[in-house]
Order: C-alpha cells, then structure tokens, then sequence
C-alpha cells in the first residue's frame, strides 16, 4: 500500500483550502492568483500550492495563463450549458449505477443522510453532501469524481449569477423522496426525480443570466 507523504498531504490540504476559497466565492472569478498572497493568507507552502493550483486548473476552475499567472475562471452563459448538458447526460447513468449498490456501508449513510436532513443546514452543503453518497453509490471513481466537479461548478455558478435556489423545504422534501425511490430500486421514479432537480437548476441559472 502507497504510504502518504507529508508533501501529498500538504498538497491535498491546499487544494481543499484554496477549492472551498473558490467555491465560497472568498477568490472571485477572474482573480489573479498571486503566488505569495496565497502563501501569506492560507499560510500554505509554494509547493502546495503549486501543485493545487494546477490540480484545479484540471478541474476549471483556475486558469493558467502564460506569462500572465494563474486566474480564477469565470463563470459564462457557455459554462451553464456545457456543465448541465453533462449533468443531465451522466444523471441517468449515476442512478442506474447506484440502484445497484449493495455495499450497506453507503447505503447505511445514505439513509443518516435522509435522518438528518433539516431547515437549519446551509442547503449548498446539503445539496452536495447528499449527492455525493449517492455518487458514491456507483463505485465507478471516475464517474464519482466527474460528478463532484460538476456539482461544485454548479453551486459557484448559484452564488456567482445568485440565481434563487429552490427553498429549503422543498429541497429536503425532493432529497428525501430521490433518496427512497433510490433505497427502494425504483430506476424510472429515481431517474425522473433526478433529472428534474437538474433541470430546475439549469432553468434557474438561465434566467439569473
């Protein structure tokens, strides 16, 4: 087994600091990233935060520009397209994967997750964390971790556009109702769920553009 290096850690330590930075819109789209500032603020090594940066490069959500540095991307009517034009092609396959979960594990916190859904909680982690058990329940990496990038370009596209999100009650009530027609291998009502909260999303950002 692959022993952790200090480095590995630290370099996985920047690259959730410097994500959730993004994310929360703490850099904002179009940013410049100046190496030191990253440094003195985050108090982070330069070669995590190196490493990090070009890590979320991958992902979109930082741009290197020759000569010019690193830049928070920005958020585009083109970007809303492309990431629910995949989002609703990879949702169907998502539920059809997890429908056959059979690890009890995942399902178990599935369920906790449904048990502990309330008014109370921030409904972007909400949205995520219950998104991600069921990510998960497909056991295919790579799939899990499209659909995670996915996920956290579409709540920054929310807080960048401040698109209104659908309320938090009725964001629990469809959580819950996806989350038993998922337990219960219902494919058709679970596909269907899905795909509407992807759609509502989508119609939402669109009209804050």
């Amino acid at each position: 087994m692959h022993a952790v290096s200090t480095n590995e850690l630290a370099s996985a330590k920047a690259y959730r600091i410097l994500r959730n930075a993004i994310l929360t819109l703490e850099l904002r789209p179009g940013q410049y990233l100046r190496e030191s500032d990253l440094v003195s603020n985050y108090q982070l090594g330069r070669t995590p935060i190196r490493e990090a940066l070009h890590k979320l490069a991958s992902e979109h959500l930082v741009e290197l520009r020759p000569g010019s540095g690193s830049h928070v991307t920005e958020v585009t009517l083109s970007d809303v397209g492309d990431i629910f034009e995949m989002r609703e092609t990879l949702t169907p396959l998502e539920v059809r994967l997890a429908l056959r979960c059979s690890n009890q594990p995942i399902l178990d916190e599935l369920r906790e997750q449904m048990d502990n859904m309330n008014e109370t909680q921030q409904p972007y982690e909400m949205d995520l964390e219950f998104h991600s058990v069921v990510a998960s329940m497909t056991e295919n990496t790579y799939l899990i971790k499209t659909l995670e990038m996915l996920s956290v370009h579409s709540i920054r596209m929310f807080r960048v556009t401040r698109a209104p999100r659908m309320p938090v009650i009725e964001l629990i009530e469809g959580h819950l109702e996806l989350g038993e027609a998922v337990i219960a291998g219902d494919l058709e009502r679970a596909t269907e769920l899905s795909l509407d909260h992807v759609r509502d999303s989508k119609k939402r950002l669109l009209d804050a553009l």
